[in-house]
């Protein structure tokens, strides 16, 4: 089948509507939807009826499927099967609620290879609040000044599982198996896209501890300064759930991050998973 994707704004992200994920998905259409996340990054499949097992299913043609660190947040039948509710609680700490994913983020750039995409299918949404928010690392490494560009060539960073760094206080504190699936691993700090062909940032502000070989305080600067500008609104597009998107997002060139902000009370229920993705390739500033 021909499939339509059409643009959700002028940042990034795109929309599939009447196709469907069992009946439809076959090599030629993930050659589509493959080609479609490299150029738009978010792509949205909407109206999918999937349970547990159908989501794992689909979502395995799009690549192996990795592990999770949190995993009391885990199927215990299903491995490759987390989940993202209003409920989500800190089991080892404090055993309070939490909002996870609050700030920009990348999903697990601490792993040696990190994730090519995750995917969240919305079963149960709120009412009002609680889109993801997403930012084009793409556009905007290609906002930077030449003379920043030139700056950033061959800089490499450290990745760790709780950046010093971060904004927002560690809110799920892991056990001792979780510790060691959670490596400090060096990525470079602009990343080549081996499907796009293009440069982009690889950064999150959760996880991004320091530039290595450079003074800290200079790193910090600099840091610093690269993400107050990805924060700028027109890198930005803010996904509103609908009950059945299947969402696929690349994080390989993106940060993103969960916006809390609806009704207390109201129920969110998504699954979610994650596809095995390359080590991080080295971009070369080309001027």
């Amino acid at each position: 089948m021909e499939i339509a994707i059409n643009p959700l704004s002028d940042v990034l992200g795109a929309e599939v509507t009447g196709f469907d994920l069992k009946a439809d998905l076959n090599a030629n259409t993930l050659r589509v939807l493959n080609a479609a996340l490299a150029k738009h990054i978010v792509v949205c499949i909407r109206d999918q009826q999937l349970d547990a097992d159908s989501f794992i299913e689909v979502s395995g043609y799009f690549g192996p499927l990795m592990s999770h660190t949190n995993k009391h947040l885990v199927d215990k039948d299903r491995p490759a099967l987390n989940w993202v509710t209003s409920e989500d609680r800190d089991i080892h700490g404090t055993g309070k609620i939490v909002y996870r994913g609050t700030t920009w983020h990348t999903d697990h750039s601490y792993m040696p290879e990190p994730p090519k995409a995750t995917i969240l299918y919305a079963v149960e949404v709120t009412s009002q609040g609680g889109d993801t928010s997403f930012c084009n690392l793409r556009k905007a490494y290609a906002a930077l000044p030449i003379d920043t560009k030139k700056r950033l060539d061959g800089l490499q960073a450290l990745h760790v599982y709780q950046s010093s760094r971060s904004p927002r206080k560690n809110q799920m504190v892991l056990s001792e198996e979780e510790e060691k699936s959670t490596p400090d691993t060096v990525q470079p700090l602009v990343r080549f896209h081996v499907d796009a062909k293009a440069p982009n940032l690889f950064m999150s502000t959760t996880r991004l501890e320091n530039i290595v070989g450079m003074p800290r305080e200079e790193s910090d600067t600099l840091i610093d300064a690269l993400f107050a500008h990805a924060d700028d609104p027109q890198f930005h597009y803010h996904h509103k759930w609908r009950v059945g998107d299947y969402v696929l997002w690349d994080d390989r060139s993106s940060m993103h991050h969960a916006n809390p902000d609806w009704a207390e009370g109201e129920k969110r229920f998504l699954y979610r998973t994650m596809v095995q993705g390359e080590k991080p390739v080295l971009a070369k500033f080309e001027g």
